[in-house]
């Protein structure tokens, strides 16, 4: 679709074509774009207004990821994620016919220090404390511990444990309560096997909480609860 009929489309679902507004965010794009159609390119809600290059909520744009080169055209007033290079920006024209990505629901602004990933913010700590001490912290920011439902919310988690810190990170699982019953920080049960490392969990009653091992890939392992490291708070 043209530039502004793809509008129309988001529009009449609810919606607006997608604020790219992290790498992140970016990331996660392409990674769905690839699982429907990779040999297309797509539409965002970026455009040239007004003299300055804006989302579709009219704020501008901080965070930018142009291909080498872009923006290089007066003329060229939308935006796609190109895909001969890579899904990186291409400023093109309104015109053009192209597949398109939609954003239903309000544009999340994360708190300080908070990253966003797929609707939820997240923070990775940069003091450590036992799991209590640190579930407390997040419950004082108006938050939990993080929860990880699904493989993309752990690739994110992980990867950036993998960054930076290299270092066993709190999640918020625990079977505390009752042995061999894992529940989230928020009350749900945990659905499904979890994203265990190797051989986990191994601890029986003496390690109830959930962390990113390391020395397990980066999946997921049980420890004693009163053990000091990283955490990840989620709002």
């Amino acid at each position: 679709m043209t530039n502004d009929a793809a509008k129309q489309r988001c529009q009449e679902d609810g919606g607006h074509l997608a604020d790219v507004k992290t790498q992140d965010l970016h990331d996660f794009l392409v990674s769905q774009i690839m699982k429907v159609d990779g040999s297309e390119s797509h539409w965002i809600g970026l455009q040239y207004l007004s003299g300055e290059w804006r989302w579709s909520d009219g704020t501008a744009a901080v965070f930018t990821n142009w291909a080498p080169g872009e923006p290089n055209n007066p003329d060229q007033q939308c935006v796609n994620l190109r895909q001969p290079v890579g899904f990186r920006w291409d400023d093109n024209q309104c015109t053009k016919t192209k597949h398109f990505i939609c954003q239903i629901g309000p544009v999340i602004t994360c708190p300080t220090r908070y990253e966003l990933f797929m609707g939820k913010c997240y923070r990775f700590s940069v003091d450590r404390k036992p799991y209590n001490e640190s579930r407390a912290t997040c419950h004082e920011e108006g938050g939990r511990l993080a929860t990880v439902k699904n493989n993309e919310t752990h690739n994110f988690l992980a990867n950036h444990v993998r960054a930076t810190t290299k270092a066993h990170t709190w999640i918020g699982l625990t079977d505390e309560a009752t042995e061999g019953l894992w529940v989230w920080d928020y009350g749900t049960l945990l659905v499904g096997d979890g994203i265990w490392g190797t051989g986990e969990p191994n601890g029986g009653t003496g390690e109830n909480c959930v962390h990113i091992y390391p020395d397990k890939d980066y999946l997921w392992n049980d420890r004693i609860c009163p053990s000091s490291y990283y955490y990840i708070c989620e709002i």
